[in-house]
């Protein structure tokens, strides 16, 4: 049976990379920096489906937050915080949903296509 170089088990096959496919992957990583090309960070388009599909989510509508009323017994406050946060969470939500449709809207206008 094959084991990895690594110290793999020896009763497992694996797929591994040879130290030569290793050193040629680091080497290609350092070429693409040193002419400033990072392969994970270039930008691309981003489809019209997927921008469709951004604009044609219906944020909805906010929350309206309750107030906080002392109570004697702990239980009924946590609740009320329990509460409270999920009507913060849902509003925050709604209004980065809100955020993110404007500034596609903006960058289509300006530029005619999306970034991702």
């Amino acid at each position: 049976m094959a084991s990895c170089s690594k110290g793999g088990r020896p009763e497992l096959k694996r797929c591994c990379k040879s130290a030569e496919a290793e050193k040629e992957a680091k080497n290609k990583m350092k070429e693409e920096a040193a002419r400033g090309e990072d392969l994970e960070m270039k930008r691309r388009r981003l489809l019209m489906e997927e921008v469709e599909r951004m604009l044609s989510v219906v944020p909805r509508a906010l929350f309206p937050v309750p107030e906080y009323e002392p109570s004697d017994d702990p239980f009924i406050d946590e609740l009320q915080h329990l509460l409270i946060d999920s009507a913060l969470s849902i509003n925050a939500s709604t209004d980065l949903v809100k955020k993110m449709q404007a500034e596609v809207r903006e960058e289509l206008r300006t530029k005619g296509f999306i970034e991702a």
